[in-house]
């Protein structure tokens, strides 16, 4: 990573501006210069930590699919949504500084410091390729794939260990063997301590890792167009998560509409 926290604070109006602080002064001179900006995101409340009950519940034993269904997307999403705020408000401090004529302004120690955190999360240091994988994944496609790769909660992976979205990992004992793992075949199954860390942990694969380059070209070409975020869309840059293919894209496609998720998607539906 070639971006550094600078060992010098700049001194502006004689004072170390806070982030919040800076923001306040920007965001005033830009409208006095009349200068055309790209709006950050407006979050309708503060960023919380992602919070789910601390065990999921027992989905195997509920009899009643269309019960079991209801249970399943409502454990899920605070934890869904929680973490599509906590991106908005990445996104908001990447859009505050592309706006404000960066790379001047990454001069002040506090936002260098905010800035090279994002860049080292999202492994890039370029603020426009940062803009395409710092946003948000409707949660219509995080509760798709969740259901699918979990079994509705009642796979022995998520049972066992935590892993609501398939991830696997190359480490012996870093996870659950498959059963019937093709021989010579070294994946497990990744294990979590709490499914906090398995939706962090899909989230950061979805904007991170190259596989899915198109799905995040998608979503940002969305976001040129000011239109908003469909599951069912991003759904086409997912043809690699899966040993299936397109027919995987189309599975969750099916799952979208069959169970109308897309009606959790209406809070994307923001300017950016």
């Amino acid at each position: 990573m070639s971006t550094q926290p600078s060992n010098k604070s700049v001194l502006i109006s004689g004072v170390f501006l806070s982030y919040s602080l800076f923001v306040l002064i920007l965001s005033v001179t830009l409208m006095e210069h009349e200068i055309p900006i790209e709006q950050p995101i407006q979050a309708e409340e503060k960023a919380e930590p992602v919070k789910t009950v601390s065990e999921p519940p027992k989905f195997s034993e509920i009899k009643d699919v269309n019960q079991k269904k209801q249970d399943f997307f409502q454990y899920l999403l605070p934890g869904i949504n929680a973490k599509n705020a906590s991106l908005n408000q990445e996104r908001n401090f990447l859009l505050t500084l592309k706006n404000s004529g960066y790379p001047d302004v990454v001069q002040a120690e506090e936002i260098t410091r905010e800035f090279t955190r994002i860049a080292n999360k999202y492994k890039s240091d370029s603020l426009d390729e940062l803009l395409v994988r710092v946003d948000q994944i409707p949660s219509s496609l995080a509760l798709a794939q969740a259901a699918i790769e979990s079994g509705w909660g009642s796979s022995r992976f998520a049972r066992e260990g935590n892993n609501f979205f398939g991830q696997w990992c190359y480490q012996q004992g870093c996870g659950l063997v498959p059963r019937h793992r093709i021989e010579g075949a070294t994946h497990e199954v990744k294990v979590f301590d709490s499914v906090n860390d398995s939706i962090n942990a899909y989230f950061d694969n979805i904007n991170t890792n190259r596989a899915y380059r198109e799905l995040r070209q998608i979503r940002a070409d969305l976001r040129q167009q000011n239109q908003p975020l469909s599951g069912t869309a991003l759904a086409e840059g997912l043809e690699k998560y899966s040993e299936k293919g397109y027919e995987y894209v189309e599975v969750i496609q099916t799952m979208i509409a069959s169970n109308k998720l897309d009606a959790y998607d209406q809070t994307l539906a923001i300017k950016n």
